[in-house]
Formats: C-alpha cells, structure tokens, sequence
C-alpha cells in the first residue's frame, strides 16, 4: 500500500516538476502497438512543445512507433538517445543542436519508472555554458567503476520509488537555469539546484534546509512572504506565485510553489521554483518613473504634471482659491545647445532644475515640460505672489550658473503667467494662456514677465488661423508671385524683376507678405515657401525667355531663416541646374538681419554662391543694424536703398546728402546701387542726378503677375 502510494506521488510530483519548469521537458510512455514499441508523449511542457511542435511531423500528438520514429528523425540525435534508453535502460546525455533556431542543448534522457522515458533540455548556446556542461559530461563519463559501485550500493539500500523520484529531481535540478527545491515532508529528503543555492546564501553559508529560505529574505519582505506562504498551504493552493526581495532589498524574485498532501490532507511534499526577476523589476520601475518624471531633472512631466494641476483645480474650486502658474522658457537655449553640446547643456538644464526646485513645497509644484521650458504652479497665491518668484527667478540667474568643473553660463528666461479662474478654468488652458504670455514675451524683446490677458489669446488665434491657411495654401497652390520690374536710371531699360510673394484667400482675399511671412519664419513653413518661390520663379522666367528671348535679371528674396538653412546652398544650385538658368542671371536678395548669427560661416557661404556666378544683393540698406564700415567686409554685387531714404529725397537735405554719400562710396567698393520705392519724378531726377545705377518703384512700374509682366518685356523688345 505505501508502495504505490509513493508511485503515485512521485508520478505527481514529476507532473509539477514538468509543468513549472523553465526548461524544456517531456514524458513519453512506452506502449506496444502492431506488436512493436511505440512512444506516446502523456506529459509535455510549453518549452518543449515550442521547440519541437514543427519539426516532430505529429508526434506530441499521437503514439508512433519507436522505429518509426527514429527513421522519421533518423538525424535527431533526441531520437537516438530515446531509442538507447528503451533498450538500455541507462540515462544518456548528449548535445542537441537546434538549426532553425541557432540553440545549443544539453540533453538528459532517462526512464523514472518502467515504460517512462523524459527527456530535459537545457540552453548551453553560450560557449562558457558549453564548455562547463561537456566537462560535467566528462568527469560523469570518466567516473572510476569503484564510484559506481557505491551509487548502486546507495541507491539499492533505498527503497526503488523513492530512487526513482530522487533521480528525476537529480536530473532536473542539473539542468534547471532556474532556482529549484525539493522537500520530503515524510522522509526528510531535501534536494536543491546549484541556481537555487547561488540565489539563497545567506552570508557566504551554504544553506541546507528550505527553512534558510527566510533568512534570505529582506526584513521587509519576510513576514508578508511567511503569512503569504502558510495562507497558502492552509488553503492547499498549488501554483500560487508570490515576488519578494533579498536582504540587499536589490535583488527581486519570483517564487511558484507546489504542494503535494496525502489522502489525510496532510503536507507531504513541497516543491519550490525561484527566479530572479531584478532586471525585469527594474525595467517595469523605469518605465513608471518615466512614466511621470523627466529623468534628466527629476521633476514631474507635462503629462503628471497636468493631472496634478486638474486636481488641484477641483480643489481650489471647493476651497474658493487662486492657482497662479508660470510658464518659464529659458532663452535662446538652442543657440547655447550648439555652442556647448547638449550634454554639457543638459548639466546646465538640471543646475536650473535646482534652482526652480528650492521654490517646490506644499503648495509650489514644478515641472519639466520641454528641453527649455518648466511650469510652476502655485496653489493658494495671489497675483503679487506669483510675480514675486518669477522676479526673483530672474534676480538668481543674474549671477551665472557654475558647473563642477567651473564651467560658467549666463541664462536668462521669459516667463509667461496665467491665474486661475481669470485665465481659465481647465489645466489645459492654464498652461496655453501662461505659454502664450511666455512667447509674447519673447516676441518683444525676451527677459522678462508678462501676466496673460485675453487680448493675447484672440491674437493667438488669429496667428493660429493664419498658419492653417498657409499650409492649406500650399497644399492647394494659393499662393502667387508678382513682380515688379527694375530699370537702369540713365536709360529707364528694364534691368530684371523682383519676385514678390502674395497669398490668396477665400475670406481675406490677397494678404500681403507682411502678414504671413513673420510667421512662417518662427513656425519654420518659410523654408518651404522660400523653395516653392524660386521654382515658380524659374518657371516663369524660362517661360518669358523661351517666347521673347527675355536675358534680364530674376531677383528672389531669401529669408534669413531660410538662408541659414545648411541645405539652401545645395538647394540653390539643384533648381538653377534643374531649370537650365543661367547662374549670372540669379540675384538673391538677403537682408542685413541674416550676419547677427555666425557671420564668418555665412559670409564665407556668400563667397561660394558668387563664385557659381550667382549675384547677391544686401536688401533694404538703412533700416537695419549695418554702417558703412560693416559693409566693407561683406561680399555683395548690389545694395538697395530702402524706401525710407527715397521718400524725402529732394525735401529733406540729410536725406539727400545721406544717399548721394552712400551712392558714391558703395560704387567705389565696386557695388551695383538700387533704389526701392521710387513713386515721384523728383525722387527719380535726384537719383539720376546722382549716378544711382537703378531704380525701382511705383513711378515707372507697379508689381504684375506674370501674364501682365510678358506686355512688359514684349515692349522692352520694341
């Protein structure tokens, strides 16, 4: 009777090793079928199945014959050790190399009872592996017969059961990569797997009882896990997986267990599976720090940050309070970003992270929200609160900030402020309304504050509605050029045309540049029409000079945020080639905005383009930021008087004797002279007078599109 009770549990216990096990694992029972032995695979793991489901042609389905088998896989050595087994009787050990999924196994095939073949597998791609499971093999195959002799002598002092069980977990535990126990509640026999020694030393003692366990365990942990385990047994759950840490309260691990009772109910046999899941731990705590933290800083994110704020809305609702929140843009922070590196950069970002985080308290919240931005809210503040520390934001970044290594740089911010419920009643639009303060800080002048009004956010919204109708302008081809013709003074002969943009609108009709073109240079779209411009006006000009043979000059203006593209060089060249112009007959109009940053590498790019033969021409002269020894040092064919200096020609003296000096010293520099805006025969008898090379204006000729502009050259040919 106790014989086959012991069968029965050991048959039991074999179940859960091969259930709960990482590696793959199967039992096959021996059968006759057609009066020859056949194999039936009664117990197999997921890990097995994976690995053999489409290379097995159906055998972890059904019985097969063993020969049939072997001849099926005649060159799977998994089938040979099968075969040995069933004649032998012995355990065999080999490597099985698995092609399709470029693995290497350690294969233990053995019979725990009659009629029972299993087969283990174990992972030794790894060459240290390998090399340490042959060597094993080796020293097992080596072992002197008088070894032998005493594990037979052991083993038949025991009772055969309690053998065959003992081997079967023997066998697992050599081969398991997971940490593994076995406990024998009725005979006292423990056995554990090397892994699960390597997880539980406690202080360089290796430990002999499953009771160690606990000692192994973080204070912490340890009565959760003791009350969670007991629970368990009471219960008489099995497979029940608990996560706890070590003593270094670092390492985290996963513990499955399966426990066996007797027909009483009683505890006989208990099984353990551990495995260290540290670095997925680790992995999933990351992913929910970043989930809400910015990891460079450690302040809260945009995300968190706006679910707080939400919060603290409901609150401030009930308890009658204003939230003030600041918007803080660090200023031209991409410049300094390029200058000294972004992870130099980003040492300055987390020293200014310090800084906003002492005003961080019960009541003050700050986050990160952008590489250069961060939101401060202030619960329960008044206005004068909130003005107060982005004052004194401003007063701190006076003094420079300093790295470890001394490395200084000076930062200042433009800080945006919205209240709540003036400026909103929503999170969302709290933050909107301070970042649209924020930025109409920077659009006059940057370093400094500006508290949010409503009138900021109907000029937000009209600057919104404005760039959805440049981009749809562009999608549906909208925009048009116009040109206006310029003429040499001394003959009134038409020298080229001038390409000026224009945009259609089913609601507004023509708008003018003035009113798109600054925007599309802070949203970047200016690079796009800037290139949709030079096309069209290549088109148009190979147009005029195919039908009239017109050779004048096609003068296109350039964006300074267009120009300091590094690919408008490239660019450039590509659309002259593309559209067969003659480079002398390109003239490319930049402003003296375009030198205020990385004068040297632009100026050398100038030098390039003039060297193709491209003409560049210094726009509006006069109302920028040049002198006339600055100009000296910049490489331009023409200067164009702006319209300012013409308008009073020939009423105010200094006007007069201000642009005859500048015409006669820019021709002796070797410079072509236009003057712009040119609408009164006085303003052209003056500067005809005067030698100014040519004229643009109003007074000989209006901007046209370019059907018109064909009548124009058509008369220039008669």
């Amino acid at each position: 009777m106790e014989t086959g009770m012991k069968q029965e549990i050991s048959q039991e216990v074999l179940k859960g090793i091969i259930e709960n096990t990482q590696n793959p694992m199967a039992c096959g029972e021996i059968t006759e079928c057609e009066g020859e032995p056949a194999i039936h695979f009664c117990l197999v793991n997921k890990a097995f199945y994976e690995l053999y489901k489409d290379k097995s042609k159906g055998v972890l389905d059904r019985p097969y014959l063993l020969s049939e088998f072997v001849q099926m896989n005649k060159n799977d050595v998994l089938s040979s050790s099968i075969l040995t087994v069933y004649n032998t009787g012995e355990p065999v050990q080999s490597l099985v190399e698995v092609p399709y999924i470029d693995k290497t196994f350690n294969v233990k095939t053995f019979s725990p009872y009659d009629n029972y073949i299993c087969i283990i597998l174990a992972d030794v791609t790894d060459a240290e592996k390998a090399k340490k499971e042959a060597q094993t093999a080796y020293a097992l195959a080596n072992a002197s017969s008088e070894q032998l002799r005493y594990q037979v002598d052991l083993l038949t002092a025991s009772q055969r059961q309690l053998e065959s069980a003992q081997r079967i977990h023997a066998m697992v535990a050599q081969v398991s990569s997971d940490g593994f126990y076995y406990k024998n509640y009725s005979d006292g026999y423990f056995l554990a797997s090397d892994s699960w020694y390597s997880l539980f030393t406690y202080d360089g003692v290796k430990p002999f009882d499953s009771r160690n366990l606990i000692n192994a365990i973080s204070d912490d942990d340890v009565f959760d896990f003791s009350r969670w385990k007991e629970r368990a047994i009471a219960q008489k759950d099995s497979g029940v997986v608990c996560e706890f840490r070590l003593c270094d309260n670092v390492t985290w691990i996963e513990a499955t267990f399966r426990f066996i009772y007797n027909d009483k109910g009683k505890l006989t046999e208990e099984i353990g599976f551990f495995k260290d899941i540290t670095t997925v731990k680790m992995q999933k705590e990351e992913l929910a720090y970043k989930a809400y933290y910015d990891t460079t800083t450690g302040l809260v994110n945009r995300s968190y940050f706006t679910k707080l704020l939400d919060d603290d809305i409901k609150r401030a609702a009930n308890e009658d309070v204003a939230i003030n929140i600041l918007y803080v843009d660090i200023d031209d922070f991409k410049d300094i970003n390029d200058s000294i590196g972004y992870k130099i950069a980003d040492t300055f970002i987390s020293k200014f992270a310090l800084l906003l985080k002492e005003y961080a308290n019960e009541t003050t919240r700050v986050a990160r929200f952008d590489s250069d931005e961060f939101v401060i809210s202030i619960y329960d503040s008044s206005r004068h609160t909130a003005q107060k520390i982005a004052m004194d934001i401003r007063r701190k970044l006076a003094v420079p900030l300093t790295l470890s290594n001394g490395l200084t740089q000076r930062l200042t911010v433009s800080i945006g402020i919205s209240q709540y419920p003036e400026s909103g009643k929503r999170a969302v639009d709290l933050i909107s309304n301070a970042d649209i303060a924020m930025h109409r800080v920077k659009e006059s002048g940057k370093n400094s504050i500006l508290f949010f009004e409503e009138s900021m956010l109907e000029k937000f919204l009209v600057r919104i509605e404005m760039e959805k109708t440049m981009k749809q302008a562009l999608e549906d081809g909208r925009f048009t050029l116009y040109y206006q013709p310029q003429y040499y003074t001394a003959t009134r002969k038409l020298r080229g045309m001038e390409a000026l943009i224009r945009m259609r609108d089913d609601v507004l009709g023509f708008v003018p540049p003035t009113q798109f073109i600054p925007l599309a240079e802070k949203n970047g779209l200016i690079v796009e029409i800037g290139e949709w411009v030079l096309r069209r006006a290549f088109e148009d000009y190979m147009t005029w000079k195919e039908a009239y043979g017109f050779d004048g000059i096609i003068s296109v203006n350039i964006s300074p945020v267009q120009f300091r593209q590094v690919t408008f060089e490239s660019m450039l060249y590509s659309l002259i080639k593309e559209y067969h112009m003659d480079p002398e007959k390109v003239e490319i109009e930049i402003t003296e905005s375009v030198f205020l940053e990385d004068e040297f590498h632009l100026v050398e790019m100038i030098k390039r383009i003039r060297n193709n033969g491209i003409k560049v021409s210094l726009d509006d002269f006069g109302t920028g930021y040049s002198s006339l020894s600055y100009l000296k040092n910049i490489p331009v064919d023409t200067l164009k008087i702006d319209k300012t200096f013409v308008d009073s020609l020939g009423e105010m003296k200094t006007s007069d004797i201000i642009t005859s000096s500048v015409i006669e010293m820019m021709q002796r520099l070797g410079m072509e002279i236009i003057a712009e805006g040119v609408e009164t025969e006085v303003q052209y008898e003056f500067l005809r007078r005067m030698k100014c090379d040519n004229i643009q204006g109003f007074y000989l000729a209006r901007p046209m599109n370019a059907d018109s502009i064909k009548a124009v050259i058509r008369e220039e040919r008669c």
